[in-house]
């Protein structure tokens, strides 16, 4: 078995017995590194904010060991604390928002591993200077990041029409399936803020947006062909920046007898547009005629 365990008082039994510097050196070894792993650690999970994932990473990656270890000679076991930290260190490294964080943490483990184990002024030179060249540039970063200039305005909807849909032709089938599963949100991100409005007063007795949504699921009459509706090529006008669909034409039609049917509440006539990037979005909602 290993000596992981021992303490400094029970090094003087290895003083006593020939070729026990082998041991000695083993044990101080074994201990730095810990120490040095444990310092990285904390460094990196303070750097993180304390994010308590980092626990959750700990607890997993100690239940695994302590599985693992049922598997393996006892004298691996002294083991199990280093590859409990390594695995919580690995986390840490591979969520860092920087590689000068990164760089903090190995600084201030070299320090710790050499001042304990060499204990030589050039190793503790190279661990120093990585300590401090790693802290200017985390100080570098850290300003860069506060003083990073905002998103201009068009800058913040080309972005946000990159998450929209990218032909007109799809709104039929994806508001329709936003509604059927009950992605409330889903449904209004595709409107404007007027648009929004315009469609929220075309539900009777709907407080918002999302409730019309709820109120329109509310009616559909048969969910599996629902998501699916089909309409003719007049239905939809597209031209290079703006597009007409008007979802009051849609049907839901029978394969083999080709009848129509009407198995839920249609979307009325939509305005789309396409200001800004790749997306399109509803600018302008007229209910149909019925509603």
């Amino acid at each position: 078995m290993g000596h992981s365990g021992e303490r400094p008082h029970e090094l003087n039994q290895y003083t006593a017995r020939g070729g026990t510097h082998g041991r000695v050196h083993q044990w101080l070894t074994v201990r730095a590194f810990r120490l040095g792993l444990a310092s990285a650690l904390a460094v990196l999970w303070g750097l993180s904010g304390w994010s308590l994932i980092v626990a959750w990473v700990a607890l997993g990656a100690a239940a695994v060991v302590r599985v693992v270890e049922r598997f393996v000679p006892e004298g691996w076991c002294r083991f199990s604390g280093p590859l409990v930290l390594a695995a919580v260190v690995g986390y840490l490294v591979w969520t860092a928002e920087t590689v000068f964080a990164v760089g903090v943490a190995t600084g201030v483990a070299a320090v710790v591993v050499v001042v304990l184990r060499w204990r030589r002024w050039q190793p503790v030179a190279v661990a120093a200077l990585l300590l401090v060249g790693s802290a200017a540039g985390y100080g570098v970063w850290q300003y860069q990041e506060a003083h990073r200039p905002l998103l201009t305005p068009d800058e913040h909807e080309f972005n946000v029409s990159m998450l929209r849909l990218r032909e007109p032709r799809l709104f039929a089938q994806r508001l329709n399936s936003a509604v059927l599963v009950g992605d409330e949100w889903g449904v209004c991100f595709m409107f404007s803020d007027d648009a929004r409005a315009q469609f929220t007063a075309s539900i009777p007795g709907a407080a918002s947006c999302e409730d019309a949504v709820r109120r329109m699921r509310e009616q559909i009459r048969d969910p599996r062909k629902y998501e699916y509706p089909s309409w003719d090529s007049s239905a939809l006008q597209v031209n290079s920046k703006t597009a007409t669909f008007n979802l009051c034409e849609v049907y839901w039609g029978d394969v083999f007898s080709g009848a129509r049917h009407d198995v839920g509440p249609k979307f009325g006539r939509l305005t789309l547009t396409n200001p800004v990037g790749p997306g399109w979005i509803i600018s302008d909602y007229e209910p149909c005629p019925s509603q």
